[in-house]
């Protein structure tokens, strides 16, 4: 199997950070590494550490492949389309939905709210642009994915162009 990155579980900064897949890269290119897989079983997590991830992914000379193993919801789906080419297992689960901030049991004032509410439109312009510069459709069409909340199969996803194609358990990883 080729080397592999895996972003398993809820992406954040305690658990799989931004820090954690730039670590990552720069122990694989230090040994010469040109490509690689990145194996996602996620259901998601912090926006920015996503976006980060992305861009991680998107700037590092490695070939990336992702592998969509089990769910890839929200911002694993962020971090996915940072590679050059995204196959998802026959029964992977793919998910884009609308920005979600948790307050908890945290008080905030009106100007807290709205300072909030104008950071997540930010967030969420950037991650449209994302979806859209890898598929092609366009940012109305996205806005609306991103409404429905709904998750897809690996078909469904590939018939959008969120997923390049599926990866059967008999075929080899790519690289191999």
């Amino acid at each position: 199997m080729p080397p592999a990155i895996r972003i398993y579980g809820r992406i954040g900064p305690e658990c799989v950070s931004a820090a954690y897949v730039k670590d990552w890269i720069e122990t694989f290119r230090s040994v010469g590494v040109s490509s690689c897989l990145l194996q996602i079983d996620s259901p998601g997590g912090d926006a920015d550490h996503a976006i980060y991830i992305c861009n991680a992914l998107t700037e590092c000379d490695i070939e990336m492949t992702a592998i969509v193993e089990g769910e890839c919801v929200s911002g694993a789906t962020v971090i996915a389309m940072g590679c050059s080419t995204i196959l998802a297992r026959p029964n992977a689960t793919f998910q884009l939905h609308d920005i979600h901030v948790s307050m908890g049991e945290a008080a905030a004032s009106i100007d807290d709210l709205q300072a909030q509410a104008k950071f997540m439109g930010q967030l969420r312009e950037v991650i449209v642009g994302i979806y859209e510069a890898r598929t092609g459709l366009p940012k109305a069409r996205i806005s609306q994915l991103m409404r429905e909340e709904r998750t897809w199969s690996a078909a469904e996803a590939v018939q959008r162009g969120f997923v390049d194609g599926i990866l059967r358990y008999d075929e080899p990883f790519p690289g191999e």
